[in-house]
């Protein structure tokens, strides 16, 4: 591994916190924003009731009462608010594929093929072979995958 790919790596792990760092304030903002639609919600039940009585000429007071505020939130309620930025890519099923349409597809996904390995036997450098090349595309999609959920804004 030389000094580029480390310094690629670093750049990739300070853009996903970073990323993760701004959904997570986004999600903050929608929680906050959620709490003070139910507090004003009840503070304007709360003076209705209040002109209600009052315009009844009953001589009750009205205590105004503080909002409860929830202490756990449960962050699936915020799926709706969620829509993803690109349409998520179709699973291709690579074990049935040949070395050649693997290979294009390995092309398409940045993935080096050719030249790639040095054979333990021989000493010769070699292409992948097609489960390499399919543990590759495999890995590469369960990246995008989980980095999916990274690509998310409201």
């Amino acid at each position: 591994m030389n000094a580029q790919d480390i310094l690629t790596a670093v750049f990739h792990a300070v853009i996903i916190s970073f990323t993760l760092l701004i959904l997570y304030c986004e999600i903050c903002q929608v929680i906050l924003y959620n709490q003070e639609l139910k507090v004003l919600d009840r503070k304007e039940e709360l003076e209705t009731t209040a002109t209600n009585s009052i315009s009844q000429q009953t001589t009750s007071t009205v205590k105004l009462e503080s909002p409860v505020v929830e202490e756990h939130i449960e962050l699936t309620e915020f799926r709706s608010f969620l829509k993803p930025l690109r349409k998520p890519k179709e699973q291709a099923e690579f074990n049935k594929m040949t070395p050649e349409q693997l290979r294009k597809k390995c092309q398409e996904n940045g993935i080096r093929w050719r030249n790639v390995v040095r054979d333990k036997e021989t000493g010769k450098i070699r292409h992948l072979r097609k489960a390499e090349m399919v543990a590759a595309l495999q890995q590469k999609l369960s990246n995008t995958l989980t980095n999916r959920s990274l690509n998310y804004i409201y």
